[in-house]
């Protein structure tokens, strides 16, 4: 027989409980032991496996220093690159 339970929790963590049920067609009880393992969802924190361009600094000399889609390590930051403000099309 398959029984499937629904659980929910505001905090995560591991938890541990039994379901006990009686029979009509006798005097005796069966306990299921029942254990579940809830956590949140998480994003990795490490940017090599994340994005594909990166960069150790970010260069000194112009125009070296203007990136675009790259991650710049010492900065922990993504530069999108140059924002086109006000352009018509």
């Amino acid at each position: 027989m398959k029984l499937i339970v629904k659980f929910f929790s505001r905090v995560p963590g591991n938890f541990d409980s039994s379901l006990t049920f009686d029979n009509s067609f006798n005097l005796r009880r069966t306990i299921v032991p029942m254990n579940a393992k809830t956590d949140f969802p998480t994003l990795i924190n490490n940017p090599k496996t994340l994005f594909w361009t990166l960069k150790k600094s970010r260069p000194v000399s112009v125009p070296e220093c203007y990136l675009a889609k790259t991650f710049i390590l010492n900065e922990n930051n993504f530069d999108f690159g140059p924002l086109l403000i006000g352009k018509n099309q």
